[in-house]
């Protein structure tokens, strides 16, 4: 947008400038039309008063000299009659050379125009791409300045969950009761959890969480949750790729910044892990998530809001849109 004003304000200059320059040459062509002018006069006044002063000395001359004076005024009257003329032409002159400088500039203005309308729409993608790196860098900045806080937290609610864990243990073993057998969940036997007809290993867990951690930073479980649904729900779809790697390493999909934190060493706090297995064994609050839902971002698109929270919308999208579904 600066850019345009830019142009608009140049062209304007550039206007306003040979405006001025013009009306100076035509009030300089009107002075010189007025000195030729004076001069003229001057010249006329000089030789009426020569006349006077030789009709005074010479009286016998009179008649002649009437006679004379008679053809001086005629000649000086074609005279000063032809000036006229000249500065007239000179005038229009000056008028037609303004006017033809304003119709330029004004043709010239409207090629600038021209130019800052094509140029406008590339000045506000650029703009709008520029904005949403530098809201993604803040959320990031924001995410790894809060990653501390709920660690702590975690760690202290871990230790007094072990402490009662103890105590139930020990009771239990001063009851004469029976051991209670507990059967593992199907979806967790070989530490793998199916959902949505796929198998997840505890290496695809602790990647997903990665994944959506580093995307949604300290969003909260909700969030992070859905992140990595819409992960999984788009390894469903031939657009999107055929597995979660596929999809987050999909050119434009994800931001740059957060596929070099998921890269690098940086760690991600234990409850993140806990959150995509609750995901995955269909005991969060969103339970199977729809699948088609495949759109998160800081802004609403697709075809209507899944869930919102703060400036996070997970979106559905139509499945006509989205190519093969994949088991």
């Amino acid at each position: 947008m600066k850019t345009k004003e830019n142009k608009k304000n140049t062209a304007d200059e550039r206007q306003h400038r040979k405006i001025r320059w013009d009306r100076v040459a035509c009030l300089i062509m009107l002075a010189l039309a007025l000195v030729m002018l004076l001069g003229t006069l001057r010249n006329v006044i000089q030789i009426i008063e020569l006349q006077e002063q030789e009709r005074q000395e010479y009286p016998e001359k009179k008649r002649s000299s009437s006679r004379g004076e008679k053809f001086l005024n005629k000649d000086i009257f074609v005279f000063v009659e032809g000036l006229n003329e000249n500065v007239e032409v000179e005038a229009n002159k000056v008028e037609a050379t303004t006017e033809a400088d304003f119709d330029a500039v004004e043709a010239e203005i409207a090629a600038t125009e021209f130019e800052i309308a094509e140029a406008a729409p590339a000045t506000t993608e650029a703009e709008a791409n520029v904005n949403a790196e530098t809201a993604k860098s803040g959320e990031n900045a924001k995410a790894e300045s809060e990653e501390a806080a709920p660690v702590t937290e975690v760690e202290e609610s871990a230790r007094v969950e072990t402490e009662a864990e103890a105590e139930a243990e020990a009771v239990e073993a001063a009851t004469v009761e029976a051991p209670t057998t507990v059967e593992a969940t199907p979806a967790e036997t070989g530490n793998f959890y199916t959902y949505m007809g796929r198998s997840y290993s505890e290496a695809d867990v602790t990647n997903l969480a990665r994944m959506a951690w580093f995307e949604e930073g300290n969003a909260g479980k909700e969030a992070t949750q859905l992140a990595a649904a819409v992960i999984i729900n788009r390894s469903h779809w031939t657009v999107f790729g055929s597995n979660i790697y596929d999809v987050f390493y999909q050119p434009g999909q994800y931001a740059a910044a957060t596929k070099q934190r998921y890269e690098s060493s940086e760690s991600v706090p234990d409850y993140v892990s806990e959150w995509i297995r609750e995901l995955l064994l269909g005991n969060s609050q969103f339970g199977t998530v729809p699948r088609n839902v495949v759109f998160q971002a800081q802004f609403q698109q697709g075809d209507g809001i899944y869930y919102s929270a703060a400036s996070t919308y997970i979106c559905y999208c139509s499945e006509s849109l989205l190519g093969e579904y994949i088991p």
